[in-house]
């Protein structure tokens, strides 16, 4: 005889059914009068009659395990007779199992993620049947305000808990009786999402039996957004006064932000170091910079530094400060702010003043272009009445208390040694200029870059619709300078630029809402190729 029963059982309750199973069919399998029956089973239950069960028992019993059990009846010791042998094939179980587990109200995991973005949930996947199964993956939610723009399986080979390159995307897994591996669950959160989201990776079996409650909660973090304001006293002033610049941070988001604050001055401004109330900045390319500045929630940060009015400038000084969002690798413009000073007429005493720059004209405009041209620092300028002046770090240079009409003004080729470019007042090979100095006159010395910088400079022009990106690479004594041009015809919302790095890995850019025209600049350690950018932006 052969009969199947469910591994579900537990082993108490299989053992009472294979009991009353051998008592009902004692009867049909001894031959005994029936009259005798009532005593031998008083003498079960008195100690009279005995039954030899072979029960055996595995966690979990394999499938197709056959049990084999027979019972001997004894009067007084002597065995009357015996059952023939009853044969238990045990059925293949398929249990599925996904931990950890959770639910809506105690949630196994709480992961916090921004629109746009991805994030993982690790688990494992078991399977505590007694038989080889493939389990179906899946998922399923609660009601939820959004609806995650892709659910994806990935088995996690080194179980770090992280997706890294070559890990295999998952349907369905095989496992034998008791094997297990780890996954990770990859969701997407979509543009605009925000709320809660309950989120339970499934497993299923072939026959249906199903695991579910491995709910993990899901918060979509707003982006953080912060407010920049910029003030200067005075708001008018002459050269040489000293400038006040407050620029004040606000976080108007729900989540810590971390902010490169930076700050271009007018040409017309020098920087008075160790003025900074907060934190120095670092001087980049004439560009003051605060580098990872922390806001939390609601926090205002104040810096307040000072400059001096130099030469050099026009009847109107402007400051723009641009405050940067740091995501990991990725960078987002939050703000901008400008502030202007206006310089009083008459007020140059004296009267005259000479001013220029000597640099190296990268783009062959015959026009300082900061970012692109090369400023020329040490170089030595002289006047026809034997002054002279030493360019500073910005290549530039000036002189005073002039008096009015044609000077002869000369570059010295040793402390320069590059060709002059064409230039209006230039006379003989270049080096020298005549110039008429009335007030505040410029006079620059544009110069050809050597032959290795021209040939490292590289550009790529992208257009689409409305907008227009440039982007060049310039060589600095030490690496590479991306410079990227981006020009809009049109407002373009949620515009977002991604700059691929020649090593691995990007530069991102996003500006809430992009019109007209930006320059962008970043330096790059060592040689590099030039990419090609990336954008997108949205239509209403």
């Amino acid at each position: 005889m052969r009969e199947s029963v469910s591994l579900a059982m537990n082993p108490s309750a299989l053992a009472l059914l294979f009991f009353v199973r051998v008592i009902n069919n004692i009867r049909a399998m001894f031959s005994l009068p029936t009259h005798i029956w009532p005593r031998i089973l008083h003498g079960c239950f008195g100690g009279a009659l005995l039954f030899s069960l072979s029960l055996a028992w595995a966690q979990p019993t394999p499938a197709g395990t056959v049990i084999r059990n027979q019972a001997i009846g004894f009067v007084g010791g002597v065995p009357v007779a015996s059952s023939n042998p009853v044969e238990t094939v045990v059925q293949a179980v398929c249990v599925p199992s996904v931990t950890p587990n959770g639910t809506p109200d105690v949630p196994a995991y709480v992961v916090r993620g921004f629109p746009g973005q991805r994030v993982y949930l690790a688990y494992q996947l078991a399977n505590l049947g007694n038989a080889s199964f493939t389990l179906a993956l899946g998922w399923q939610r609660d009601t939820a305000p959004w609806t995650p723009s892709n659910v994806a399986f990935y088995h996690d080979l080194n179980e770090n808990g992280q997706l890294d390159p070559g890990e295999p995307g998952l349907t369905q897994a095989t496992l034998g009786p008791g094997q297990s591996l780890q996954i990770l669950v990859e969701v997407g959160i979509p543009l605009g999402a925000s709320g809660v989201l309950h989120l339970s990776p499934t497993a299923t079996c072939p026959d249906g039996s199903q695991d579910a409650d491995n709910y993990s909660r899901l918060v979509v973090r707003k982006p953080y957004q912060v407010m920049l304001l910029k003030e200067v006293s005075p708001s008018r002033a002459r050269p040489g006064d000293r400038l006040t610049y407050t620029i004040t941070l606000i976080n108007t988001g729900e989540e810590e932000a971390l902010i490169r604050l930076e700050d271009t001055p007018d040409p017309g401004l020098v920087y008075l170091p160790g003025t900074a109330s907060s934190a120095e900045p670092t001087v980049q390319d004439g560009r003051l910079v605060w580098e990872n500045l922390r806001l939390d929630p609601g926090q205002r940060l104040v810096v307040r530094y000072q400059m001096r009015i130099g030469s050099g400038g026009g009847d109107l000084l402007e400051n723009v400060a641009q405050a940067t969002g740091i995501e990991g690798a990725q960078f987002r413009v939050l703000a901008r702010a400008s502030a202007l000073v206006r310089l009083e007429p008459g007020v140059f005493i004296p009267p005259h003043n000479l001013v220029g720059r000597v640099f190296l004209d990268v783009d062959r405009d015959g026009r300082y272009t900061p970012g692109v041209d090369v400023p020329l620092p040490g170089a030595r300028v002289v006047l026809g009445n034997g002054l002279q002046a030493t360019t500073d770090a910005e290549g530039r240079y000036g002189f005073r208390n002039m008096v009015g009409g044609w000077w002869a003004l000369l570059l010295e080729l040793a402390s320069a040694p590059f060709k002059p470019r064409p230039h209006p007042g230039a006379q003989g090979e270049g080096y020298h200029h005549r110039v008429w100095v009335e007030g505040l006159t410029q006079s620059d010395f544009p110069l050809e870059p050597p032959e290795g910088l021209v040939q490292a400079l590289r550009e790529t022009t992208l257009t689409f619709g409305p907008l227009t990106v440039r982007k060049k690479l310039l060589p600095l004594p030490q690496g590479v300078r991306v410079v990227l041009e981006l020009k809009s015809l049109e407002a373009l919302p949620e515009l977002t630029l991604t700059d691929p790095l020649p090593q691995g890995g990007e530069r991102v850019f996003r500006f809430e809402r992009f019109e007209g025209q930006e320059t962008l600049i970043y330096d790059l350690p060592g040689p590099a190729f030039l990419t090609d950018p990336q954008v997108r932006w949205r239509y209403p």
